[in-house]
Order: structure tokens, then sequence, then C-alpha cells
């Protein structure tokens, strides 16, 4: 049997990482670690759901507020992580985009030491926990808008596993076959009693109900 292990999946929207990291729950009886939601982190900092665009300093926070619920949830001897904290920072790196306002421009600098703070921190946690890590590719859709995204979030990911020297794999293909290759990797031996495309056509069918 296979040794306990906190595993990473990353990847771009539309990569599978979400229906991957769910049927590998499911077959290895691990939990499961899904991001917080924007709309709960709100909740939870804020007491109510914002209505209006956060500011820099609320998307800050919030993050950090998402950083910290992960982490805590990661607090097992072995998990599955959808996204994990890297696929996270990647993220609101590509998307932050802060309003022009007095405010941000005066506190930029602040802004910057405080970011790379963060990023070294989540690295270095990323680091020290995450057994096993890989990276799905997928293809986005072309337009102009999901490639700018698509190249902003690689670049910050890639750049944070490299300055930590986190090792990682790069996995391509359907859901069947990367859900094949990481149990591999680990050395689970395949149970005959479970059908894999049942697992895979049931979570797809979930995520698609729910998005």
């Amino acid at each position: 049997m296979e040794a306990c292990k906190k595993i990473a999946i990353l990847g771009l929207p539309e990569s599978d990482k979400t229906v991957v990291s769910l049927v590998l729950s499911e077959i290895l009886k691990w939990p499961y670690v899904g991001v917080e939601s924007v709309e709960s982190g709100d909740k939870r900092v804020y007491g109510r759901e914002k209505k209006n665009a956060h500011t820099l300093h609320e998307s800050y926070t919030i993050g950090l507020a998402q950083f910290h619920d992960r982490i805590r949830r990661e607090k097992t001897p072995c998990f599955i992580s959808d996204g994990s904290v890297l696929n996270e920072f990647a993220d609101r790196k590509a998307t932050l985009k802060p309003r022009r306002s007095l405010k941000n421009m005066l506190f930029s600098r602040k802004y910057a030491e405080f970011v790379q703070k963060i990023e070294s921190t989540i690295g270095d946690y990323a680091w020290a926990t995450y057994d096993r890590v890989y990276l799905l590719e997928a293809d986005l859709l072309t337009t102009k808008k999901c490639t700018a995204y698509s190249k902003a979030f690689k670049a910050a990911l890639l750049r944070l596993i490299a300055d930590k020297n986190i090792a990682y794999k790069v996995l391509s293909g359907n859901p069947d076959v990367l859900v094949r290759q990481i149990l591999q990797d680990i050395g689970h031996e395949p149970d005959p009693d479970v059908n894999l495309n049942l697992l895979l056509t049931q979570f797809q069918n979930t995520k698609t109900q729910t998005a």
C-alpha cells in the first residue's frame, strides 16, 4: 500500500485539476482541499459579501484569508490539494488589477514589498509541505484576454517554483490519463472494483452543474 502523501495539483483554468483532484481523493480516501471562494472569504473577514469591487488592501486581505484557510485544512498526514497555495498565488498575480487611486500610488512600494514577503512565505510553505507537485497542461481559449491571463499565470507560477527549487512534474492528457499517471507515480495499485470512468463522469457532471 502506498505511503500517505501530500499532493498538490496545479494548472490553469479548464486543466481538469478539480476533477482529477476529486477522483484521486475518492480513490485514495485522502482528504480533498479546495480553494475558499472570495464570497466565503468576504463573509468570514467582513461578516458579509461585498457588493462593490475590492480595493487593493481588501484584495490582499481576502487573499491572505484564503491562504490561511487552505493551510489550516492541509494540516493532515495526507491530502489532495486542488490548486494549492502555489496556484492561488499565481492566479492572484495574473488577475489582480489595482484600481487607480492616490492611496494605491502612495503605498505602491509598500504593497510591492508586502507581496514579495507573501510570495517567499508561500514558496517556503509549498517546498516544506508538498510531497508531490503535478502541473497539468491545458489549452485555454485563444482569446486575447485568456492568452494574457495564461501567460501571466504561468510566469508567476513557474518563477515561484524555480525560486524555491520546488520539484514538480508536468502531465498532459485527458482526465483518465492524468489520474492513471499520478496513481502510478505514487505507487498505487488500481483496485479492480473501482470504475475510474464512472467516477470521472460523476465528478465532471457535478462540476458542470455547479459551474
